[in-house]
């Protein structure tokens, strides 16, 4: 059976090829975009969700590989609320996620704060790599 190994903290990790490893199967999904901030003064206005990470999935040669970087892209920032007339600000992108100059997804775009709604949201922040090794 294939060895899954799954990465999904932000930041960088090692994979290193198991024994007899020829391919691999990689799924690479970037972080999420964090939702725009809001206003609270209350009244009809939304603000806008961050938008989902891109995502790869590939089968890579590997027989030459020993070790390949891991990168794993951070769910984006939700943005600032305001209490006031002025709009929310809007939630920072999410980051890229790789596996080394393989393959990699994008991450998705923060949303636009809005005025007059209740509270600013938190991003999603699930994101990640996933590799099966696949012995061929």
């Amino acid at each position: 059976p294939p060895t899954i190994q799954t990465f999904t903290s932000s930041g960088t990790a090692t994979w290193n090829r198991p024994t007899g490893c020829k391919t691999v199967k990689v799924t690479v999904v970037g972080g999420g975009g964090g939702a725009g901030g809001a206003n609270s003064q209350g009244g009809s206005y939304t603000t806008q969700g961050g938008g989902g990470g891109g995502a790869a999935i590939e089968y890579i040669d590997v027989t030459s590989t020993s070790s390949a970087t891991v990168t794993i892209g951070a769910g984006g920032s939700g943005g600032t609320g305001s209490n006031g007339a002025s709009i929310g600000s809007a939630g920072s992108s999410g980051g890229t996620s790789s596996f080394a100059s393989f393959c990699s997804a994008s991450g998705g775009s923060g949303g636009a704060g809005e005025p007059e709604q209740a509270m600013a949201m938190a991003p999603v922040d699930q994101q990640t790599v996933v590799l099966a090794a696949v012995q061929r």
